[in-house]
């Protein structure tokens, strides 16, 4: 099968990564063409599944590899909403690190911090106040 050629618009990139491969991630991204930020899948990016799955691992690796730490998803959300969302403090620290955009607002016009808040993850909210929240 063609690593590129999508199935239900999802690559074999994104379903590595969504259910957390790093080694077939890593084998995918080395194939020509390959896009890493490609949006397709019913969690959006490689990266946005990878932190929805709380996969750190893989997270760590698409970010390594130049996976966009602020992609956009549906309604504004970015990886960084969703480890808000779910209280994911580590991949949050990695977005974060990475360059993550800490203010991105979403359609209503929360933030991440807002989330993290709502949501009562103190851990998450502190990582984004430490980084400029």
């Amino acid at each position: 099968a063609q690593p590129q050629h999508q199935n239900g618009r999802q690559s074999l990139l994104y379903w590595a990564a969504y259910l957390g491969l790093p080694r077939y991630v890593l084998a995918f991204l080395k194939v020509q063409g390959m896009d890493i930020n490609a949006s397709g899948g019913s969690i959006g990016t490689p990266l946005f599944a990878a932190t929805r799955r709380r996969h750190h691992d893989v997270v760590l690796l698409l970010l390594s590899q130049g996976a966009e730490s602020s992609i956009l998803y549906r309604y504004g959300w970015t990886p960084l909403h969703a480890t808000a969302e779910d209280g994911l403090t580590n991949i949050a620290r990695a977005l974060l690190d990475h360059g993550a955009a800490v203010d991105a607002q979403i359609e209503d016009g929360w933030t991440p911090l807002h989330i993290a808040a709502h949501q009562g993850h103190v851990d998450v909210g502190l990582a984004l106040l430490e980084h400029g929240a």
